[in-house]
């Protein structure tokens, strides 16, 4: 199921430690909630901001194609991320971004997976 993840920054400047927080506070209040009701053990991320174009026009900006991340992948994702934003920072004003949006797919294996996985046997 695809699903979303909202975070409205507020016109916040787009930076590293911005965009770090931000998939530190998704990894927290989504992905490890769901690994811990055993529901999943990796899921298919898209990272994306809103920006505005225009006075009453958003458009959206994916910050990298969708990536396939397992839980212990936190920091590699956010160094992916934060080349990737480096890569595309002249692409947009970053004054005008008003959420971060994870788009996300769970994929759920069987339980004894996800077992061995958490607990490294």
């Amino acid at each position: 199921m695809i699903q979303n993840q909202k975070y409205n920054i507020s016109n916040q400047l787009l930076t590293n430690e911005t965009l770090k927080l931000y998939i530190t506070k998704f990894w927290n209040e989504v992905f490890k909630l769901l690994l811990e009701k055993g529901e999943v053990i990796h899921l298919m991320i898209l990272c994306k901001v809103s920006l505005n174009v225009e006075e009453d026009s958003i458009s959206y900006k994916t910050i990298g194609p969708l990536r396939r991340v397992e839980y212990k992948d936190m920091d590699l994702f956010i160094n992916y991320l934060t080349e990737r934003l480096g890569l595309i920072i002249e692409s947009y004003n970053p004054q005008s971004v008003n959420e971060i949006v994870f788009t996300y797919i769970t994929k759920k294996v069987k339980l004894i997976l996800q077992i061995e996985y958490y607990y490294k046997i």
